[in-house]
Parts: C-alpha cells; structure tokens; sequence
C-alpha cells in the first residue's frame, strides 16, 4: 500500500470529446486501474457542447473574449454529466473547497474538478490567452500548476503521434501534438516547467 505522505497528485483532463464514446465509463475505469496510485483531479472538455459555439464564431462576428468566457460557463454542464456518470468520484464545484482540498496532503482516489472553481474572469495569475488558443488542455496545465501537481494526463478520443526526437522529446512531442491540432496552442505556455505530461488515446 502506498503511503500517504508519499502519494503523487496527478491532474487528468479528459476530453469532452469522449461522451460519444459509449463504453467511457468502463474504459476511464480500466485507465485508473492501470496507473500507478495518486490522487487524481479530473477536469473534463466541453466537446460538443464548445464545437458549437466555435462554429457560431466561424459564421458570425462574435467577440472572441466573450464567446471564451461562453464556453468555460458551459464546462459545468460536462462537469455534472461526468459527475453523474462516475458518482463515486468526489465533485469539487466551488473554489473554496478546491483550496482546501490543496491544503492538505494527497489522498488516493478521483475529484472531479469544475473548471470555474479555478479559472474564471476574476483570475489574473492564469497567463493564458483569453481565445480559442486557450482550451481545457491548458486549462488543466494551470490547474497543475495551482496544485504543484507530480504529473500532467491529457486523456483525448483521437490517435496521438509517435513521440519527439530524442534529444528534446518533450518538446518535440508536444510541438507535434500541437501541430496537428491535439493540443491547444496555449499549452506549451501554460505547461509548468519540468511537469512531466503524457497525452493518450482513451482506448
């Protein structure tokens, strides 16, 4: 049994994208199973939900600043949807109980994070472009960030490219990921320092 006081915290952003796969709950089940035990804070992407609005703004002149802002308030939907579907995972849906859950030492298990507990209008240390280059991908990178997490996991539906060369395979890897669109563009910014990140294809 692991320790407590050894015990990794791991931030697991899980794309919205990944409602429309039928089997989630068994596969997201069978992923934790195969992890090496932490404390794992999920926040989950808007999928559908944000592609359309991005397709309002492709059509119309829309405020780019207003439509972000849009689409955070709408991640609590795919927040209480995932909440709904693994009811044994711990909802943290306000600030005040997200800062007290960083105050103390990791626990094993899952908390399903709402991603305006953290990231909203009112918070000026985020250092992320406020636009489509910014999505739940860097959303969870400064998540990581505020909770000074071991690792960063970005659990996506789509096949992911080989990794980078080996001389700087991160860098590599993730300049890859975000040319060919798997990643925002505002990861590489908001990606702390030496946090290890892994991006996988939820089988």
């Amino acid at each position: 049994m692991v320790e407590q006081r050894n015990l990794k915290r791991r931030v697991v952003k899980l794309g919205g994208s990944l409602l429309s796969n039928p089997r989630l709950t068994a596969a997201v089940g069978a992923w934790l199973a195969r992890q090496p035990a932490a404390q794992n804070l999920v926040v989950v992407g808007g999928g559908e939900t944000v592609e359309a609005m991005r397709n309002l703004s492709r059509l119309f002149p829309l405020d780019d600043v207003a439509m972000h802002w849009r689409c955070v308030r709408l991640l609590r939907a795919t927040f209480e949807i995932f909440a709904e579907l693994f009811p044994d995972w711990q909802p943290v849906a306000q600030c005040e109980r997200l800062e007290e859950l960083l105050k103390v030492s990791p626990r094993p298990g899952e908390w399903l994070i709402a991603v305006d507990a953290f990231y909203s209008p009112g918070t000026h240390d985020a250092g992320l472009p406020v636009g489509w280059e910014t999505t739940t991908d860097a959303i969870a990178a400064y998540l990581a960030r505020l909770a000074a997490a071991d690792e960063l996991v970005l659990l996506k539906s789509c096949p992911i490219p080989a990794e980078g060369s080996p001389e700087d395979p991160k860098a590599g890897s993730l300049r890859r990921l975000t040319e060919a669109g798997i990643v925002d563009r505002a990861l590489a910014t908001a990606l702390p320092r030496d946090l290890p990140l892994r991006v996988e294809q939820l089988p």
